[in-house]
């Protein structure tokens, strides 16, 4: 019996690591799109942003910035089922909200930061999310992996973090996952929480005054697992390096790797894309 068992897990170890390596591919290409797409949707978010109201919140960011040349930006892998239920509306309190999944990328992306999110793909529908062509548009973009229900979102969750040595932003805390294979326990430094604090009414759908997008909440960050090397540190210190890699990482070039195909086009086109789903939501609600 222990030899089957061990049999299925590699088995289904090897399932999940094809999927997230075609996942990875479908993502780079997702990345391609031609100078005019960009310059055409960079016009809708100038668009956008001027008729966007001003919110007097600042969030903090400061934490993303890097601090030297060696630093490089890890992917950001995000659980989007944890971040939609932790920031549903109160006009929609029975379904997983896109608006605060799409603020949240934003967020990350206006860092300069590669961003992907995993989730079932029960969270398409009607019944269970707010604005689904909010989700539907994310997965053309290749932002949002889509899980069957036969996949496991929380394992796909954590290989694609390993596979690009990245950093999840989930509440969950994946223990099961993280005790079942020692793959995933360096992953278990880098799992950070979301506190999520509600706006005012008139700050919803609003732009901060530095430059990032609100849906319904703000959000705070807090690293849950602090490396004992760490623990004298400031909480901006610890989130700090867990966004980061160096090259005293012995992954550190799966980091530059995965960063190689980055470029400032491509985030141009992920935040006009999301500022103009953004608008859409506003005219909604």
């Amino acid at each position: 019996m222990s030899d089957l068992r061990s049999s299925f897990m590699f088995d289904y170890l090897s399932m999940t690591t094809a999927i997230v390596r075609r996942v990875v591919r479908s993502y780079l290409k997702s990345r391609s799109g031609s100078p005019q797409d960009v310059a055409k949707l960079t016009m809708q978010e100038n668009d956008w942003l001027s008729t966007c109201p001003m919110s007097s919140i600042i969030l903090d960011d400061d934490f993303l910035q890097p601090r030297n040349a060696e630093e490089v930006r890890r992917c950001v892998v995000i659980d989007a089922p944890n971040i939609m239920h932790i920031t549903k509306t109160d006009h929609e309190p029975d379904k997983a909200s896109s608006a605060g999944l799409l603020a949240l990328i934003r967020y990350f992306v206006k860092n300069n930061f590669d961003v992907i999110a995993v989730s079932q793909r029960k969270y398409t529908l009607d019944a269970t999310v707010t604005h689904k062509f909010a989700v539907e548009k994310l997965e053309r973009m290749g932002l949002i992996h889509l899980v069957d229900g036969h996949e496991y979102d929380d394992i796909i969750t954590l290989e694609i973090a390993f596979a690009s040595d990245g950093v999840i932003i989930s509440n969950d805390q994946f223990m099961d996952h993280m005790q079942s294979s020692d793959r995933y326990l360096r992953l278990l430094e880098r799992c950070i929480s979301v506190e999520p604090t509600r706006v005012a009414p008139e700050e919803r759908y609003t732009l901060s005054l530095n430059g990032h997008c609100l849906a319904e909440h703000t959000f705070g960050f807090r690293r849950r697992n602090v490396p004992k090397a760490l623990v004298d540190q400031n909480p901006a210190n610890t989130l700090h390096e867990a966004f980061f890699s160096t090259p005293d990482n012995r992954r550190h070039e799966i980091v530059m790797e995965h960063r190689e195909n980055w470029t400032e086009d491509h985030r141009d086109k992920i935040i006009a894309t999301i500022d103009e789903l953004l608008a859409q939501i506003r005219s909604i609600v």
